[in-house]
């Protein structure tokens, strides 16, 4: 699939199962703003949203569940409102958005259960109840995750990557007894 030049700088990649699409996060350096790209494989049809959080936040991060792409936003530094936005990747429609700790632009995001795990740029860690649409927790986790960053679920587990260590947090206490986050050996 190819996608116009101006949205030129791709964040993150996702395989949505329920709408068998690739999800593509992106940030236009010329334009400003960004877009979420989808492409279907068994269609070969591609569609790209421009700006469907605002004008100014790139789309950092991509995750999904039940058929719902949720979009985490930034600007080129690690300020800005750092919006999360939930949005149907068929449609193109938003479905509600917000913003878990502003100041600090989106930096991963990564779905385990009924919950949207983010970091933010500054070391912030967010956790949001999908079904009640509420920030259940937050922590300062910059002593293992400051800037950009990665997450990953595996096994129920959430696990993430800044610049040195690899980290993991408890499914269901989203701390561990050395504090929010927990490095990996």
């Amino acid at each position: 699939a190819s996608f116009p030049g101006e949205q030129n700088r791709p964040h993150d990649v996702q395989w949505d199962d329920v709408n068998g699409l690739a999800l593509v996060g992106v940030q236009s350096d010329t334009a400003g703003g960004g877009s979420l790209w989808t492409y279907d494989p068994a269609t070969d049809q591609s569609h790209m949203f421009v700006n469907p959080i605002d004008a100014q936040q790139y789309v950092r991060s991509v995750a999904t569940r039940d058929g719902v792409a949720y979009l985490g936003g930034g600007l080129q530094n690690t300020d800005g409102p750092g919006t999360v936005v939930a949005f149907d990747p068929v449609n193109g429609q938003e479905l509600w958005r917000m913003a878990p700790l502003p100041g600090a632009g989106i930096a991963a995001l990564a779905v385990q259960g009924d919950y949207l795990y983010g970091l933010t740029r500054k070391g912030g860690f967010f956790v949001i109840d999908l079904v009640q649409r509420t920030v259940v927790h937050t922590a300062d986790v910059s002593a293992v995750s400051n800037g950009y960053a990665a997450l990953v679920r595996n096994r129920g587990v959430v696990y993430g990557v800044p610049d040195t260590d690899v980290f993991r947090f408890h499914p269901t206490t989203f701390g561990s007894n050395r504090g929010p986050a927990s490095r990996v050996r």
